[in-house]
């Protein structure tokens, strides 16, 4: 299973992680669902990103190659 990043954010002085998407305090308790949509606005504000969410996107897959088949073969 990969692990989620984890973004930290001071907000008004209080300091919370985002991990498991959900914010929380750093010793670990949940913030409320109205609170963290709050935080997730100010972090998007700050960031312009979503808590979460790596920073560069995962490269796009290759294409595989069709070979030629030789003559014989066909």
């Amino acid at each position: 299973m990969p692990r989620s990043s984890l973004d930290q954010f001071v907000h008004n002085g209080q300091a919370y992680v985002y991990r498991d998407r959900h914010w929380t305090t750093p010793t670990g308790y949940r913030v409320s669902t109205s609170d963290g949509q709050k935080l997730t606005l100010a972090f998007y504000e700050k960031h312009g990103r979503v808590p979460g969410v790596p920073l560069t996107p995962a490269p796009a897959p290759k294409r595989a190659t069709r070979r030629e088949q030789p003559a014989a073969a066909r």
